[in-house]
């Protein structure tokens, strides 16, 4: 069970949001097009929305380690630098994105340019 929703309602044991992650996961898309599958980029918009919700909203760290290992033992994510991020930065519509909090409920969270950035670098830094 690879599959990046799949994944996510197993490591949180309730049926998963597919807004979640979805702005980064669009964003990444429109910085870099083809360059990846949409499984690919909603997969990455999950990892880095899990490790937004990590740190703004005191989600499980062992949660969201547990999903990018199993994520990452299944699939070959796709793969950028430091150069990206203000360009993936520019295409994210809005700053309020949806998070999971400490008990497993998805919550709407306002999140900062330097909170995308900090979570792009826990993606790009694996």
């Amino acid at each position: 069970m690879n599959h990046p929703f799949e994944l996510l309602s197993t490591i949180t044991a309730q049926p998963a949001n597919k807004e979640f992650g979805r702005p980064i996961a669009q964003a990444m898309q429109a910085a870099f097009g083809s360059k990846a599958s949409e499984e690919e980029y909603t997969a990455a918009g999950i990892i880095c929305a899990l490790f937004l919700s990590a740190i703004l909203a005191e989600f499980s760290t062992i949660k969201m380690h547990t999903y990018v290992k199993n994520y990452r033992d299944g699939n070959k994510p796709f793969s950028f630098d430091c150069k990206s991020y203000d360009k993936i930065a520019d295409n994210i519509n809005c700053y309020r994105l949806l998070l999971i909090d400490k008990d497993m409920q998805y919550i709407e969270r306002e999140i900062t340019k330097q909170d995308l950035l900090e979570s792009l670098d826990f993606f790009t830094n694996r």
